[in-house]
């Protein structure tokens, strides 16, 4: 999907837009995305560049210039830019909006961080610091309750045994 109208002298409004670096084998990279719909890429440290001469309201060639001009690279700013409004990534191009992905629903709407901000402080921490060490300590005293792959036979029956592991894979492992 493409704006029609995005061309040099226009000007983009992105979307709120995450950034992280990474290190990767060949150099390197940036992840770069938006949370409210899960979409994610991975971009050279130049597209980060772009990125922020476009959020600081320049427009594309006045973009274009600035990256040849400090980089020293001929970069196809407008097709750039066409490959982030297909992503989802741009709100708007001059002035008008850009129709994206819809943002997903949260899975807990209901839940505020008020609700388990305890769940973060030092009481809670220390409660399980000591549950972890109280674990550690009974394992160390009673070794024979140290799970092995005998504990997932509980069966004699291969047929109950597949089946019921598979359903409680399927329960572990199942996402929306």
């Amino acid at each position: 999907m493409t704006v029609a109208n995005v061309s040099g002298p226009s000007r983009i409004v992105l979307h709120d837009l995450r950034l992280r670096a990474e290190q990767r084998a060949d150099g390197e990279a940036w992840v770069v995305g938006r949370v409210e719909t899960g979409e994610f890429i991975a971009v050279p440290p130049v597209a980060v560049d772009i990125l922020r001469l476009l959020g600081e309201r320049l427009t594309i060639d006045e973009t274009h210039d600035r990256v040849h001009r400090d980089r020293g690279r001929d970069v196809n700013v407008v097709q750039f830019v066409d490959s982030l409004v297909a992503l989802g990534f741009v709100a708007s191009v001059d002035g008008r909006p850009v129709p994206g992905a819809p943002a997903r629903r949260p899975t807990l709407a209901w839940l505020r961080p008020g609700h388990l901000r305890w769940v973060l402080t030092w009481p809670v921490a220390t409660a399980y610091g000591g549950l972890v060490t109280l674990a550690v300590a009974v394992l160390i005293w009673m070794p024979r309750l140290i799970p092995s792959y005998r504990d997932l036979l509980w069966t004699h029956r291969t047929s109950a045994l597949l089946v019921g592991n598979a359903a409680v894979a399927f329960l572990v492992v199942r996402g929306k």
